[in-house]
């Protein structure tokens, strides 16, 4: 494991500081204690006009069989998926971050009388649709695979709503980096006009929340 460790202080010392300690030890950490890989998916390159590049072309129901084959117990497809969104999203972030990120899910799921899968399998684009992927034209990221930690995750967000109720999520290193987006202070402007605020939580900033209102107590407004 010592390759691991060396490899990240030596993305940190390459980034100039912009990534900082505490998300580092963080990928330590996820390294270290994620566990088995769950399934291993196959991703459309995009030669194929008909399914877009980055989609995951198995089923999603085939993946889940997979997935409890390898933990050795039953889940559900709502847990799978939610492992993959934490997964996709910040993988290596810090577990109470990738919490948060699973307890959007399931919020945004409520408020649409949806279940947390079909919120995770949404999009508009054609090709996408009911498939794990890229985000693109969806809600979330699904496009990794989840490891053991993952589950663990998933499960977690299911006992507790440590995002306070937190309605979406944003990466700001992503805007104008990943495709389809403007720019990060034209999202938090969007949000605004859905009476949604941003804030962060102390144990990591490079995720920013936002809640619908104003930002609870025990987040940091931005």
């Amino acid at each position: 494991m010592w390759f691991i460790v060396l490899g990240l202080l030596a993305l940190y010392l390459l980034s100039d500081g912009e990534l900082s300690l505490q998300s580092i030890g963080d990928s330590v950490l996820d390294a270290l204690e994620r566990g088995k890989r769950l399934t291993v998916s196959t991703i459309s390159d995009g030669r194929d006009p008909r399914v877009p590049k980055g989609v995951v072309l198995d089923d999603p129901n085939d993946l889940l069989e997979t997935a409890c084959s390898t933990l050795g117990f039953r889940i559900s497809l709502a847990v799978m998926s939610k492992a993959r969104v934490a997964r996709s999203e910040d993988g290596d972030a810090h577990w109470k971050t990738k919490v948060r990120i699973c307890n959007v899910v399931q919020n945004q799921a409520d408020r649409l009388g949806w279940t947390d899968e079909q919120v995770v399998l949404y999009h508009t684009g054609a090709g996408r649709e009911n498939r794990y992927g890229r985000q693109i034209t969806g809600r979330f990221a699904s496009i990794a695979d989840p490891y053991e930690s993952d589950v663990k995750i998933a499960q977690r967000a299911e006992q507790e709503d440590m995002s306070l109720g937190a309605t979406n999520f944003a990466h700001p290193r992503a805007f104008g980096v990943q495709e389809g987006t403007t720019t990060f202070e034209d999202f938090v402007a969007t949000m605004a006009d859905e009476n949604k605020f941003p804030g962060v939580f102390p144990e990591s900033d490079t995720i920013v929340f936002f809640w619908r209102g104003n930002v609870p107590d025990g987040a940091i407004a931005l």
